[in-house]
């Protein structure tokens, strides 16, 4: 919300409810991911101007997300077990947190933080399957699940 005046007075801003937004000099900052903010401008009456109020609502929503898996490594040792590789992107510079979970189209799943960026996936049996990451998201950054990716286990 921008405001001007020609009045002498600076409007006071104020933002509800506070679980959501909070205003901190002329910076409103979201707190959550998801909600309704409130802006209020007000300003006080002079001996030219009556006290005069403006409202605006913003909507807040969580990020949009990419997931995407990366590489998978089989590990030497034991060939059934594959690291997977995967990265949550949101298109900002505040990095997605929780975890991602890996599943194999024949039912094998792990799963692992998006700050680890892996997880290992054992299999019982060579085979051909596609995996596929779905990040669960938070209240800041929505779910996503990546394309299929194909692997090889031998």
């Amino acid at each position: 919300m921008a405001t001007t005046q020609n009045s002498g007075v600076a409007p006071k801003i104020t933002a509800s409810p506070g679980s959501v937004c909070k205003v901190t000099g002329d910076v409103v900052t979201m707190k959550t991911g998801v909600g309704l903010c409130t802006l209020k401008a007000a300003w006080a009456a002079n001996t030219y101007y009556l006290a005069a109020t403006a409202n605006q609502t913003v909507t807040a929503a969580p990020h949009g997300t990419v997931t995407t898996i990366t590489n998978t490594i089989p590990q030497t040792t034991h060939p059934l077990k594959v690291e997977v590789y995967f990265t949550v992107s949101n298109g900002t510079t505040t990095k997605a947190t929780g975890n991602v979970t890996v599943t194999a189209a024949s039912g094998q799943t792990c799963t692992g933080s998006v700050a680890s960026g892996k997880c290992l996936l054992t299999f019982t049996s060579p085979e051909t399957s596609n995996l596929t990451a779905t990040y669960q998201g938070n209240t800041d950054n929505s779910t996503s699940t990546s394309v299929p990716y194909l692997l090889t286990v031998n």
